[in-house]
């Protein structure tokens, strides 16, 4: 278990703090020249763990894939509101089973909404906003959430 490994390597004697980066985009095509160096880069200055954050259905086969060769990566699964125009029933059951098989999944999302920059319509965003709570419901995971400027719509979900 992650947190196991976290505590026992802290030691009181320790000065240097542990640090887990809880959001973070390995999945992205910038890093596919030096992923592992980067990993190595970010252990080797204390970054313990690391939880890549799905934001598509591509990205969150790739984090999942990133993270069964890492034993110190965990991931999470989703739509992020930006894609909303691409969420579809047969992406979240995807996504779903995704997280039943593999234990790296900790949690869902990146969901949420953002009219700011408006890149899927409102009424998908809220639409894949609403499916894929249900879809963490029901499967118990936490929820990683985006919101930029929706004028309180968030919070009536």
């Amino acid at each position: 278990m992650l947190t196991k490994r976290l505590v026992s390597h802290y030691r009181a004697k320790d000065t240097q703090m542990i640090l887990f980066d809880s959001h973070c985009h390995l999945d992205d095509k910038t890093y596919d020249g030096d992923l592992d160096e980067v990993i190595g880069r970010a252990k080797k200055e204390n970054v313990l763990g690391l939880m890549i954050v799905g934001i598509d259905l591509p990205a969150s086969l790739k984090a999942v894939k990133i993270a069964r060769a890492h034993d110190h990566i965990i991931t999470s699964v989703g739509i992020h509101p930006h894609d909303a125009a691409h969420c579809s029933r047969e992406a979240l059951d995807t996504l779903s089973g995704l997280a039943k098989e593999n234990p790296s999944v900790k949690a869902w999302g990146e969901t949420g909404l953002d009219y700011n920059r408006m890149f899927s319509p409102a009424k998908d965003q809220e639409a894949c906003f609403e499916a894929q709570l249900d879809m963490a419901g029901s499967l118990d995971l936490p929820l990683i959430f985006h919101e930029r400027d929706s004028r309180g719509r968030f919070t009536r979900f």
